[in-house]
């Protein structure tokens, strides 16, 4: 009985001590990232560098704040802006595709992408092509 005993407290002790070596579970409200540092100025400046045709400098700002916050569908929207203002064309086309693909439906920039990749020639739906024609023999 004492070996029981005295085995069963072994096994009690154990798995408390090893309890706290796991990580705590995070509640949903601790799973909600904080905005990264620095982001919103960041995203600021690449505004202002944007409306006063500083294309290449928005550009900077707007990367840098979204290689800190990679999910912000609005900065993907201005990053897109920023490269159709600089003709790289490619490049806006990605970047307007991740908003479409990733924003809500119906946000303004889903709406502004969306409207922009119609615009774009390669991005038009194609008329359907012709069935081919059978040559009789």
């Amino acid at each position: 009985m004492k070996a029981a005993i005295l085995a069963l407290l072994t096994v009690v002790t154990i798995a408390t001590a090893t309890a706290g070596c796991q990580p705590r579970r995070k509640t949903a409200r601790e799973n909600t990232a904080p905005p990264a540092i620095g982001v919103e100025q960041l995203k600021a400046d690449g505004v202002a560098h944007l409306e006063a045709g500083r294309y290449r400098n928005a550009l900077r700002a707007l990367v840098e704040a979204l290689s800190r916050s990679p999910e912000d569908v609005t900065l993907h929207y201005l990053v897109g802006v920023t490269f159709s203002h600089l003709q790289r064309k490619d490049d806006a086309i990605i970047a307007f595709r991740w908003v479409v693909e990733h924003g809500r439906p119906g946000s303004k920039e889903v709406q502004g992408a969306s409207q922009w990749l119609r615009s774009t020639a390669c991005c038009r739906p194609r008329p359907p092509r012709p069935a081919p024609t059978r040559k009789s023999p």
